[in-house]
């Protein structure tokens, strides 16, 4: 009949419509990208060139800028932008960052627990000493290798303390 026809009709066009729904279409794999102002980013070279740009914008922001763009970037939520800073301390050598990069030694990254370890190292402050032992755990041996060798070449009585407690 009509109208049983009509209703195949209407059927195939709403499943069609369905498909190519904004749901749909991300239930696919495909994502939704968003540039600085938040508007959606149409083209997929559009959207690499803008992250790679704002990427590129933050590094030299933090490697150019005051120290305190480099405490930002070590506290802030990009992990690439962490890891970066990470290397300018180790670079640098900043004495006044050695509690912040300290904070890091308890990461569940163990990328960002190993460069912290390196920048602490390379800043040579016998005071990281302390928080590099009391980050220091036996469920990941490697990093209580490089923990105790860190903390043996930083020297200082925290670090005699913390060896001595080990060796007992």
């Amino acid at each position: 009949t009509f109208l049983q026809r009509e209703k195949a009709r209407l059927d195939g066009s709403a499943k069609l419509l369905e498909s190519v729904s904004f749901k749909s279409v991300l239930a696919r794999g495909y994502a939704l990208v968003r540039d600085g102002a938040g508007a959606p980013v149409m083209e997929a070279a559009a959207a690499t060139v803008a992250t790679m740009a704002r990427a590129l914008s933050a590094e030299e922001r933090v490697r150019s800028g005051p120290p305190e763009e480099l405490r930002k970037a070590l506290a802030g939520d990009d992990d690439d932008l962490r890891l970066w800073a990470l290397e300018l301390a180790r670079e640098r050598k900043p004495r006044d960052l050695v509690d912040d990069i300290g904070k890091l030694l308890g990461s569940q990254d163990a990328d960002v627990r190993e460069r912290a370890l390196g920048a602490l190292l390379a800043i040579g402050d016998p005071r990281a000493a302390s928080a590099i032992a009391d980050h220091a755990r036996t469920d990941d041996l490697q990093f209580l290798r490089n923990a105790i060798d860190a903390v043996a070449a930083l020297g200082g009585q925290d670090a005699i303390d913390w060896l001595e407690f080990l060796a007992g």
